[in-house]
């Protein structure tokens, strides 16, 4: 605090501030360094596989690729990769699996975006940058924050899962469910596994797990999940508020 009669330096505060911030972002965590390579990798290729389904959602948009035969490929795939143990002869193959994993996810979900795109452009670019936001900031805080300090959060996702699977057994029997549950609690669901899985991920490192494929193919999930279902509760409000406009315009009529 400056005292009277004493100007406050901001030039020395300011420097101070950003040398601090500095060395804050690039020493986020004291994890060993060839987990941080670890880390790098995972999220290097996690960035190529969201190429990788954007292609898939452009191909459904514009040749209708998705369908049974996309959702079986994205099944196959997972189990693939799943059954598969990582070895460095296979590494380039495994990540060519999980690029197209990727894509069969983005074809299935191509009419999803594409609704989302008909209604209003804004709707797929404010998901898409919501998405960003929220699986940047959920995976710094879970890297920043004490090691396992968020682990505990396994138990309470995977007892949400199974009643998120439960709403979902419901509404196709028929039972009627508030608006919009579902996709608000797999939405909160996913975003916990962001922080989950990105620790895991880092226990997993240390522990000599160094499979960077696997551990993309976590996060994907998490954040495509994320990306999904943001579009439908945008696509959802926009259609509800184009449906008030008109029954506004018909009351002025």
């Amino acid at each position: 605090m400056a005292t009277a009669g004493v100007p406050f330096d901001f030039g020395s505060f300011r420097s101070s501030f950003e040398k601090v911030s500095r060395q804050s972002l690039l020493n986020l965590t004291d994890l060993p360094l060839d987990v941080k390579r670890h880390l790098s990798n995972v999220y290097c290729l996690l960035c190529a596989v969201v190429a990788a389904a954007a292609a898939g959602i452009a191909s459904d948009i514009y040749f209708r690729l998705g369908g049974t035969l996309t959702h079986l490929g994205a099944l196959f795939t997972v189990m693939w990769l799943g059954a598969t143990p990582a070895t460095k002869s296979n590494q380039r193959s495994r990540s060519a699996v999980l690029a197209a994993t990727a894509f069969f996810q983005g074809c299935s979900a191509g009419q999803i975006v594409n609704l989302g795109l008909e209604l209003n452009p804004m709707i797929v670019l404010s998901a898409l940058a919501g998405t960003s936001i929220c699986f940047a900031c959920f995976s710094l805080a879970a890297l920043v924050s004490k090691r396992r300090s968020f682990l505990y959060l396994g138990g309470m996702l995977s007892s949400a899962a199974t009643v998120l699977l439960g709403l979902h057994l419901a509404a196709m029997f028929g039972m009627a469910l508030p608006a919009g549950l579902s996709l608000y609690l797999g939405l909160a669901i996913f975003m916990g596994y962001v922080v989950f899985d990105t620790q895991v991920i880092v226990e997993r490192a240390i522990q000599g797990d160094r499979d960077h494929v696997r551990h993309s193919l976590d996060l994907f999930q998490d954040l495509f999940a994320i990306f999904i279902r943001l579009v439908i509760i945008m696509s959802r409000s926009e259609m509800e508020q184009r449906r008030r406009q008109e029954q506004q315009r018909r009351r002025e009529k």
